[in-house]
């Protein structure tokens, strides 16, 4: 199993043990059956089905604490769960149909870019660079973005210009 899945696994557990404590029998059925949370059944599910089934209990906790301002303490633990999972799902993306770490996917075209500044300028490596910056570009903010253009700025060797324009023009 990978850890994206353990991790949610665990993340499900958790909600079914907050479910049992602290909602009635009748929310609590009716959450399980609604998310589908039976264990057995979620060891057999994909990651992105996990993934979606991670923000299907978002909801259901944003329902839940709308239903029950009063009767649940905030002491309890559930928001903090939420704000973890929450977290938590935001490391990742849904690309080409799988869930993508996007921490992972950003370093991993960082240390490709810096790979592909370092060779002969052709026309095939400023087409992987074009498709590296792009991913910079989708999944940074522009403080991120900017940071690490200026460490990619530092690894061009004073030969090599022909990428500089395309690093600089990226924003």
């Amino acid at each position: 199993m990978t850890p994206f899945k353990v991790k949610i696994i665990e993340f499900v557990n958790e909600y079914r043990r907050i479910l049992r404590r602290f909602a009635c029998d009748e929310t609590r059925e009716q959450s399980i059956e609604k998310l589908n949370l039976k264990s057995k059944k979620l060891r057999h599910k994909t990651e992105l089905e996990l993934y979606h089934l991670g923000f299907m209990i978002l909801h259901d906790i944003e329902a839940w604490r709308l239903n029950n301002r009063e009767s649940t303490p905030e002491y309890c633990g559930v928001t903090q769960y939420y704000e973890s999972l929450k977290e938590y799902l935001s490391y990742f993306r849904i690309i080409n149909q799988q869930v993508v770490n996007v921490c992972h996917l950003v370093s991993n075209s960082m240390i490709h870019m810096i790979q592909l500044i370092q060779q002969p300028s052709s026309e095939k490596n400023i087409n992987h660079l074009q498709h590296h910056l792009n991913v910079l570009k989708q999944h940074t903010s522009r403080e991120e973005r900017s940071s690490l253009l200026a460490r990619l700025k530092r690894c061009i060797s004073p030969h090599k210009h022909d990428y500089y324009p395309m690093i600089l023009n990226i924003d």
